[in-house]
């Protein structure tokens, strides 16, 4: 039996499909970069997340 895995994300926050500065604040609605919606990007998670110069960027 496969056991179910809870993942913790914030709701302030989405993630896009880039491989670095992925994150993103809900008021921006898409990535310039890949061009992923935040409606199609799922919620950022907090151990990927850090406070850089007053922002949140990722860890990566």
């Amino acid at each position: 039996m496969m056991e179910s895995m809870k993942v913790i994300t914030v709701t302030t926050h989405w993630d896009c499909e880039c491989e670095i500065n992925y994150i993103h604040p809900k008021n921006k609605k898409v990535c310039e970069v890949c061009g992923i919606e935040e409606d199609w990007g799922p919620d950022s998670r907090p151990n990927e997340m850090r406070l850089v110069d007053g922002e949140i960027r990722s860890i990566h």
